[in-house]
């Protein structure tokens, strides 16, 4: 899994490369205390076409940190 960042790429360049940013649709697997690996499904980060690296927007790392609260809660119940 690639690393992850939350700032917006305002310029569609990649912060850790300057290479180009190109909005991707994926399924991404956290890995959250207690050692679970919890699955989100239709993420929109933007990706860089040359190092891979993943761009989050503020507002998508929200949705990442409810989309898990939920899944917990479905697997403690």
């Amino acid at each position: 899994m690639s690393s992850q960042s939350t700032k917006p790429s305002g310029d569609n360049r990649c912060p850790e490369c300057g290479g180009r940013m190109e909005k991707v649709i994926v399924s991404e697997t956290f890995e959250v205390p207690g050692g679970k690996r919890v699955t989100v499904d239709g993420l929109m980060p933007e990706k860089c076409v040359s190092c891979g690296e993943f761009v989050y927007t503020e507002e998508e790392a929200q949705r990442v940190r409810e989309a898990i609260a939920i899944k917990l809660q479905k697997a403690a119940a």
